[in-house]
């Protein structure tokens, strides 16, 4: 087999997150349940994310790849393919009796738009809370934070700041709650040097 850099790079994501990697998967795909024992925050992540339809998704996007970007991607995939063949499951597998299948280009895209979806779609929550929190709980000038950040507060005006300072127990929402998907919160640090990586790679 042809080894390349994406190859080299999937096969050390394999060998370093084999666990994480297996699981964001089945979470993307909707297929938590299926495959590994049954508990209810699994079912819940499930519902959500056959909801949001992940896979149709990665789908659309894989199909929208020019040649080269497509081929990089399934170097990458085969590099994780290469090593799932070479080694034995982990530990946690083997006593849930899973056994991860191949992946597929579309499962590490529908694995990208999870951790994107989610990650993004908290940094909005979060920075919602603080405007809501800043002009309800502080004498902050309006007009300062408009400048500093338009346009993006150009909708914003001292009566909507009357009515949010009227309100009780402001919970702002976002597109969709994501408190209850899994997240990649691990520095990536790792890559930088070998001696930081198991495979030393």
């Amino acid at each position: 087999a042809v080894v390349s850099t994406q190859s080299t790079g999937g096969w050390m994501n394999i060998h370093d997150r084999y666990v994480q990697m297996c699981l964001l998967r089945l979470a993307a795909l909707g297929l938590l349940t299926k495959h590994l024992p049954f508990n209810e925050a699994s079912l819940k992540i499930d519902i959500k994310t056959g909801h949001m339809n992940i896979n149709g998704k990665s789908m659309q996007v894989v199909s929208e790849f020019d040649e080269k970007n497509l081929q990089n991607i399934q170097n990458f995939v085969d590099g994780i393919n290469a090593y799932l063949e070479a080694h034995p499951r982990p530990i946690e597998f083997i006593l849930f009796n899973y056994h991860p299948e191949p992946f597929k280009v579309t499962d590490v895209v529908s694995t990208w738009i999870l951790i994107s979806y989610a990650g993004l779609n908290d940094l909005s929550l979060t920075i919602e809370k603080m405007l809501v929190e800043i002009f309800t709980e502080t004498d902050a000038d309006l007009n300062i934070f408009k400048t500093t950040f338009s346009p993006h507060l150009d909708g914003i005006d001292d009566e909507l700041i009357d009515i949010y300072k009227s309100l009780k127990n402001i919970r702002p929402l976002g597109d969709q709650d994501t408190s209850d998907l899994p997240k990649m919160t691990n520095s990536n640090n790792w890559v930088v040097s070998g001696t930081l990586s198991e495979s030393g790679l």
